[in-house]
Order: C-alpha cells, then sequence, then structure tokens
C-alpha cells in the first residue's frame, strides 16, 4: 500500500515523495485511516516506528490555512517538541501552514510572535501553561490534540499540567494519545478525554540476527573501567544511559579525559547545549552520548551501532526502548549491559519479560582513574540515587565512615561530630535508656550498658561514648570531664560550670539520668548520701510546700 491509497492531498504527498516514504510503516497503515475519518485514537508504539508521520500526516491535511490555532501537539522533552516541530515542517513543505514549537529556555516575546500567526502548536506542557496563565495565547478553538509520550509526561509530573490544557481546547476536540506504557494515569485520560478510541497496539519487532544482547557481571568500581575497554574494542556511535542527571555528567566528563568525543544529555542542561549535542551526534562529530532516559526518548537518532547501559533501567518496558535505538532500517547494533551487584533484581525482571541476552566473560582491562566532582565523592561510579553503602534511609548528617554494606540506618561510628549542636563534641553519652544508659546498641548488639546501672545505683561513675567519638570514656565527676558532661541541672538543663565548679558534687535523679527530649523532670529529687549542702536546690522546702497547699485550698 502507498501513501496515495490512504487518501492524502498532493502537495502532501509531494514532500513526502521527496523525502523517500514510498510505503507507509505498519502504525502508518493503521493509524493514518483512523485519524482521517475523525477517530479518536490511542496507539503504543515505540520511538523509530513513524508514529510521528502517523499523527503528522493526517494533521497536516484536516488543518485549514489562516483560521487561527487549530492543532495542538504536547511532548515532554524540548528535544522531541524540536523534532516533531521540523518533522512536520519538512513533511508539509509544500503545504502553505505555519507550524512554531513553543518550550521553556527561549523568550516570551518570540513565542508571542510566533503564536499570532501559527495554525499548529508543538509544545511542551510547562511553557504552554505559562502561556495560558498569561492569557497570551488561546486555545478554544483547538479541534485536534495529539498526546505523544504520554507516559513519560505522567513520569514527569505534568499530568495535572496536561488536564489543564485539555480543559482550555475545545470541548469538540479529536484526541490522539500515542504512550509505549499504559499507566493508570494515562487510563485515566483515555477514560475522561477521548469519545469511542480506536486502540492500536505496534510490537517491537527486530530481528536476532541484527540486534545483539549483552551482559558482562562487574563490580560496581570497575563498571566504569570496563567501558572504557568496551569504547575502545568498538567501532561506530554510542550510546550510553544512566539513571541519574549526576551520573550522566561525571561520566560523560570521564569519558572524555579518556580522549572520546562525547556530551551529556539530561534536564537541567541548557536547551541550546542539549540541541547542539544531539545535533553534533546525527552529524557523526561526537561519537558517544550519554544521556538519561527522559532527556533520549523520543529523539529519532539513526545510525545508532551501540547501546551501553551503564545503569540498568527501572523497568523492562524502559530496557525495550532503549535497546530499540539500535539495529534499525536492516543494519545490525549491539545492546550491552554493565550488571554491578545492586542490578540484579532488575535484570531478572528483564530476563523474565522474554528478552535473550547472551551473558559474556568479562574480559581482562586495565583500571583508570575516575574523576568525582566534590557534589558526587560519596557515591560510587554506578550512581543510582545511593550512597556507597546502599541505600539511604534518612538524611545525612556529616562526613560518612568507611564503605560497609547494607542500608545505612545510622551514623556510623568513624562518622564526625553531629551538625545539630555545635556543643556536641563536648557532651557525654547521650542518656535516656531503661536504666539510665543509652540505647544505642553496643558492639555486643545489646542495647543499654552496665555502667548506666552503676549510675543509678550511684554504684560507680557513668562511662560511654559520645556520639562520632567511638571508643572514649570518662569520668563524669573526674576533672578530666569535658564540659557539659555533668548530669543534668534541675529541670532537665546543663549545668554551665567553670573551672573552679568542677570539683563540686552534683546529685542525681532516682530514675537515672534524664533524656534529652524530655521538658519536665522525672522521678523524685533527693539528695546522696555524698552530696554536700549545694544539693539543697533539688529538694523543695516543706514551707515552700505549704504555701502551695494554701493557695489550693484558697481557690
Amino acid at each position: 500500500m502507498s501513501f496515495s491509497k490512504l487518501g492524502i492531498d498532493g502537495k502532501l504527498l509531494k514532500g513526502l515523495n521527496e523525502l523517500g516514504f514510498k510505503e507507509p510503516t505498519s502504525i502508518q497503515k493503521s493509524t493514518i485511516p483512523e485519524i482521517l475519518k475523525g477517530h479518536d485514537v490511542v496507539g503504543q508504539a515505540l520511538t523509530g516506528s513513524g508514529k510521528t508521520a502517523a499523527f503528522g500526516i493526517p494533521i497536516l491535511e484536516k488543518v485549514v490555512p489562516g483560521e487561527g490555532i487549530q492543532a495542538l501537539i504536547l511532548t515532554p522533552t524540548r528535544e522531541l517538541c524540536v523534532q516533531v516541530r521540523d518533522s512536520l515542517e519538512i513533511m508539509g513543505k509544500y503545504v502553505p501552514l505555519n507550524i512554531i514549537s513553543i518550550f521553556g529556555g527561549v523568550g516570551y516575546s518570540q513565542q508571542k510572535e510566533g503564536i499570532a500567526i501559527a495554525e499548529i502548536i508543538v509544545a511542551t506542557p510547562g511553557r504552554l501553561l505559562d502561556h495560558l496563565s498569561q492569557r497570551t495565547i488561546n486555545l478554544s478553538k483547538v479541534k485536534y490534540v495529539i498526546l505523544d509520550e504520554a507516559d513519560i509526561m505522567i513520569d514527569m509530573g505534568f499530568i495535572r499540567d496536561v488536564e489543564k490544557i485539555l480543559d482550555a481546547t475545545a470541548k469538540k476536540k479529536q484526541t490522539t494519545m500515542f504512550s509505549a506504557t499504559m499507566p493508570t494515569a494515562a487510563k485515566r485520560i483515555v477514560e475522561r478525554y477521548l469519545i469511542n478510541p480506536k486502540f492500536i497496539v505496534e510490537e517491537l519487532h527486530v530481528h536476532k540476527s541484527l540486534l545483539k544482547q549483552k551482559v558482562y557481571y562487574v563490580k560496581r568500581d570497575n563498571k566504569f573501567s570496563l567501558l572504557i575497554h568496551l569504547l575502545k574494542k568498538a567501532k561506530g556511535t554510542a550510546i550510553v544511559f544512566c539513571r541519574t542527571k549526576r551520573s550522566v555528567d561525571s561520566i560523560a566528563n570521564n569519558i572524555k579525559r579518556h580522549g572520546f568525543a562525547a556530551m551529556p544529555v539530561h534536564g537541567d542542561i541548557v536547551q541550546s547545549k542539549r540541541q547542539l549535542a544531539v545535533k553534533l551526534f546525527k552529524e557523526k562529530q561526537i561519537d558517544i552520548l550519554v544521556a538519561t532516559d527522559v532527556a533520549a526518548r523520543g529523539i529519532d537518532i539513526p545510525n545508532v551501532s551501540h547501546i551501553y547501559n551503564y545503569d540498568l533501567p527501572k523497568t523492562p518496558e524502559e530496557y525495550t526502548h532503549r535497546i530499540g535505538r539500535t539495529a534499525r532500517a536492516g543494519k545490525a547494533g549491539e545492546a550491552v549491559n554493565l550488571l554491578s551487584e545492586r542490578d540484579y533484581y532488575d535484570f531478572d525482571a528483564i530476563k523474565r519479560s522474554g528478552k535473550e541476552i547472551i551473558r559474556e566473560e568479562t574480559p581482562d582491562f586495565d583500571n583508570v582513574a575516575f574523576k568525582a566532582s566534590h557534589r558526587k565523592d560519596r557515591f560510587s561510579h554506578d550512581d543510582r540515587g545511593r550512597g556507597r553503602r546502599g541505600p539511604s534511609s534518612g538524611r545525612s548528617r556529616g562526613p560518612r565512615g568507611p564503605r560497609g554494606s547494607g542500608p545505612s540506618r545510622g551514623r556510623s561510628e568513624s562518622s564526625g561530630p553531629s551538625r545539630r549542636r555545635d556543643s556536641d563534641s563536648s557532651r557525654g553519652p547521650r542518656s535516656g535508656g531503661k536504666y539510665g544508659g543509652s540505647r544505642r546498641s553496643n558492639d555486643s548488639g545489646n542495647f543499654g550498658d552496665s555502667e548506666g546501672r552503676k549510675s543509678r545505683r550511684g554504684e560507680g561513675s557513668s562511662q560511654g561514648r559520645r556520639r562520632g567519638d567511638p571508643g572514649q570514656s570518662f569520668d563524669r565527676n573526674s576533672n578530666d570531664a569535658p564540659r557539659g558532661s555533668s548530669p543534668k541541672g534541675r529541670f532537665g538543663g546543663s549545668r554551665s560550670r567553670d573551672d573552679s565548679d568542677s570539683n563540686k558534687s552534683y546529685g542525681k535523679s532516682k530514675g537515672g539520668p534524664r533524656s534529652r527530649g524530655d521538658s519536665k523532670p522525672k522521678g523524685n529529687y533527693s539528695k546522696s548520701k555524698s552530696s554536700s549542702k549545694t544539693n539543697k536546690p533539688f529538694k523543695k522546702s516543706k514551707a515552700k510546700l505549704s504555701k502551695h497547699k494554701k493557695v489550693k485550698k484558697k481557690y
């Protein structure tokens, strides 16, 4: 079947012929007739399947020149926004329509000028919503809406923005949605805004002889060295995928230090630099592109020979999107997975989805230098948002200790002083346990300590460890005790003393030293046998007590 049999206008066919579009792809054969008939469509297709032309051709066919903004195409990223606009302009070369793009990082004044004359708008949700709030754009006459890569827009948190934009368009409109996956939020959009949609699913078909999927098992600290070794052996262009923006920056910078032409692509990079990176990669002026899934989604880059999964994706669907960028147009390609111990769970999920991945023997390679920036010095080379000792369970509280295994559930014994108070380095052991001792686990794994019990019974001095200073003990009653290590004051506050006060003995509560969080004293305060007259403030006089009783009777 040719495009002419799909009922496309002659001017549009002329532009398609110049581009070399002779026969429509599978997704185009299924989608174009349905959109031309006026049906709402939900399509599931991958990057490179020709879905841009699948919704672009019927939009170029149906929009009427000179009647204002009639079609709106929403994309999750700036790169995809620019790519869709360029594709529509090339396909509609002989169609007199004004197509503009609206995305962040560009001045508002230039976009306002384009809005005034546009018939088709390609936009990202955030910047378009800004124009709506400033009333610089009117979408009330928009009759055709296309949501491209809807699942990515949902993952990026644009679901509310998308709904507000759809509410601003005409009530009677034709809506087309393309999404690689169908999360709950996407189903909600379908139920709310689409009327009796036609569902079209296009599977990824890659010949096994063209795409080779490999996996190398390697320790996480050696992952970057293995990547450099493989890049030196391979020929052609490559995309290295990482999970986080920090990893993208770090890996790209270190790859360049080893003599490769590489550039990073992620959401925090200035728009002009992101466009330049994609352009140079397409023109083969750089060999390697280091990117996140979101930044690379939808970017159609031909002739990619290798895909390197430095960090495994979170889902099998994302893995399919990554490997689908190579082995196109009858050309061979490789998808290489670098697997460390932290990737086993994600890799099992990918294997269960039916992917045929061959385990390769890890070659001998030289360890190379990896320079981490000051923001990433506490992360390993395969940074996936987790520290060197596993996923952090809370906020970082100072310099980390030596590398360990498993999740971090508190401060390591070699860590520095707490950030909470500057005077923590001079404090005594933290109290508040059942027997007056620290509630923190000791070396044997038991909570509480025997010294705390001695302190309660008055049988010895309380000894313990200070936070961030393991192994150091001291006698509270000795002259060498650090400032602030004395028992609490009358109402739990630390009694300030000068040097001449160091030999005084202070009374202890019957219930042991109080915890830091208590706001009122607990237990009955009484003078210990060895205490001097200075301890009298701990016990109220009978005169004061009787006075209080009289006041109560009076009222």
